[in-house]
């Protein structure tokens, strides 16, 4: 019993260094994938760390086994160095006796780490690209700049010509507003402020001593509409600088359990079998009973070409 103690004892610290090191150079790699589009959307703190806490979950699979890979060879390495082992063998204790417990220590990782890649790993991987998807829906924070043509804004157009960033002030403004499709309006104001919804989605835009152009639908009555106003505020919703959580139900092969992987495939064998259905009865149409019989009458250079063209005449 002392023997196995000993033994394990000394996986122990090789384990969690090789641990560590390969999850250290996992994190390096993650923060360089991701940290420039985190930083460039403005992400909050809280959820870059639960991007990283989620993608933990396929770290610890690939570190796992690597730190096993490490104990063993620092250990039993450690041991032959010092002649660990030939003291065994003087000392009549079977070599094969020392390999027992770290392979059965192997063996309860390896079960744990079979129920961690079914059950955890999928559900962490399907929230770590649901997360990801969000972040790069994301936009920017809004800046708002004089002088120059905004297009930032899905359906507007902005022109200012002076603007106070601090208080919101704005002069000589122009707006292209197609939202509505065919009917563009084009708004003129001479000031006005804009004010930032705390939440991030929407701007709104409140215009002074200004007009609204539109032509309306019926261009062949030739009719041109011009509005006059002291005050006009445009809300604009969804400018997108809120970060949105969504629910994505579809999943890849990297987010799917076996027993969810194995009802896919049997959606897939369903479909296969239903576009071989439609394969035979399309060759029953030209008299053949199935595919080989309707190949054995080509010559063999011409037997691909015939059933690509058949399988694209039933769509399969």
């Amino acid at each position: 019993m002392i023997l196995v103690r000993y033994i394990l004892r000394e996986h122990v610290r090789p384990f969690f260094l090789g641990f560590g090191v390969v999850t250290f150079l996992l994190t390096m790699d993650f923060l360089f994938d991701y940290i420039d589009l985190l930083i460039g959307k403005g992400v909050p703190f809280w959820t870059v760390l639960q991007l990283f806490l989620l993608g933990l979950g396929w770290m610890i699979a690939l570190s796992v086994p690597c730190g096993v890979l490490v104990a063993a060879l620092m250990t039993f390495g450690r041991l032959s160095h010092d002649n660990e082992i030939s003291a065994a063998r003087a000392s009549g204790i079977n070599p094969i006796r020392l390999m027992i417990p770290p392979i059965l220590a192997s063996g309860v990782i390896g079960g744990l780490l079979v129920l961690f890649n079914n059950h955890v790993l999928p559900e962490t991987n399907h929230a770590f690209a649901n997360l990801l998807l969000d972040i790069n829906r994301k936009r920017p924070s809004l800046e708002l700049k004089e002088g120059v043509f905004m297009n930032d804004l899905e359906g507007y157009s902005m022109l200012i010509g002076k603007l106070n960033d601090r208080t919101g002030l704005m002069k000589d403004v122009t707006i292209y507003d197609t939202t509505e499709g065919n009917v563009p309006k084009t708004i003129l104001a001479k000031n006005g402020r804009f004010i930032m919804d705390p939440a991030g989605d929407r701007l709104s835009l409140e215009l002074h001593d200004g007009e609204i152009h539109e032509v309306p639908l019926d261009t062949s009555a030739e009719k041109y509409r011009r509005l006059q106003f002291q005050t006009h505020t445009l809300v604009i919703e969804n400018i997108g600088t809120r970060l949105t959580r969504s629910d994505r139900t579809a999943r890849g092969q990297r987010e799917m359990s076996t027993k969810q992987l194995q009802d896919e495939i049997g959606k897939l064998e369903v479909q296969r079998s239903e576009k071989a259905e439609r394969f035979d009865e399309r060759l029953r149409t030209y008299g053949f009973d199935d595919y080989s019989a309707f190949l054995a009458t080509l010559p063999n250079g011409g037997r691909r070409g015939a059933g690509a063209f058949l399988a694209r005449a039933v769509g399969a």
